[in-house]
């Protein structure tokens, strides 16, 4: 039987859930597995799916290539060449055409800007006005 690559990446998600405590439920819809299912997805009995570690990632509100980097750590060691180097540049759906790197679309600064000053406005409502 060929060696399960996945290992590390279910015996992460086994330390998430025990992070988690018992209130799992969330996690398991976020993950949209079934409730009582993750420790079949740890063990190997059910199939971990790529679907399953972006919901696990949405959930923690991180990047789920960090989730690949901390439970397929070798991956990267052995990665010899790059996405780009197959497809060329990849590039974020709301990235300016011809934009220098590191510089953001103007519809999402736009939506950025808008989304911050909802965000002070309701701060200082909450505050009484005093923008501390």
């Amino acid at each position: 039987m060929a060696k399960d690559k996945l290992g590390g990446l279910r015996s992460l998600l086994g330390r998430i859930a025990n992070a988690v405590g018992p209130g799992t439920r969330a996690l398991e819809d976020a993950m949209g597995v079934g409730h009582g299912r993750i420790p079949q997805l740890v063990n190997g009995r059910r199939l971990l799916r790529a679907s399953h570690l972006i919901g696990l990632a949405d959930f923690l509100e991180i990047d789920p290539a960090e989730l690949f980097e901390a439970g397929y750590p070798e991956g990267r060691r052995r990665a010899r060449r790059k996405l780009a180097d197959w497809v060329g540049s990849v590039t974020p759906p709301l990235a300016a055409k011809g934009a220098p790197a590191g510089e953001i679309a103007p519809e999402l600064e736009a939506k950025i800007r808008a989304i911050a000053r909802e965000e002070i406005a309701a701060e200082r409502k909450l505050h009484g006005g005093s923008g501390t």
